[in-house]
């Protein structure tokens, strides 16, 4: 199974990514301009450990024969700025390789990757301020 994970608020979700297409595949994929990932170049993406030649091979690879007519799969933050990529880091790699102006990207709400049923783990980690877990403290928009 093919899974992705993102911190939101004070959890750590995982999802499906094959879940994850179903959930997008009503809404209409846009083009975006690769100027608007320029930040995502320096996230840590691929998981954790040291980057080994294996694992680089491996990234490459999956790199090269990504399809770009396949969009990625984001959300963007409160600014409207990319937030998170759930799925086609690769795909995006490859177009700015290739120095593609535009990649077309299926955007979907943060609400919707939380809602129950739609992630399959869900952990909570104590709030930063007063420890409080899961967090209750009301930050309205500061989240």
């Amino acid at each position: 199974m093919h899974t992705c994970s993102h911190k939101i608020g004070n959890a750590k979700y995982t999802w499906n990514v094959h879940h994850l297409w179903e959930l997008v595949k009503d809404i209409e994929p846009i083009p975006m301009s690769m100027d608007q990932f320029d930040h995502t170049f320096e996230w840590q993406m691929w998981g954790d450990e040291p980057l080994s030649p294996r694992i680089l091979l491996d990234h490459y690879t999956q790199t090269v024969e990504c399809d770009l007519h396949y969009p990625i799969i984001i959300t963007l933050n409160a600014w409207n700025k990319v937030d998170h990529i759930y799925d086609g880091f690769h795909r995006l790699v490859k177009a700015k390789y290739k120095e593609h102006e535009k990649i077309m990207v299926r955007v979907i709400q943060e609400e919707i990757l939380t809602q129950k049923g739609n992630y399959l783990e869900k952990i909570e980690y104590p709030c930063a301020v007063c420890d409080c877990n899961p967090c209750d403290c009301d930050w309205g928009s500061y989240t």
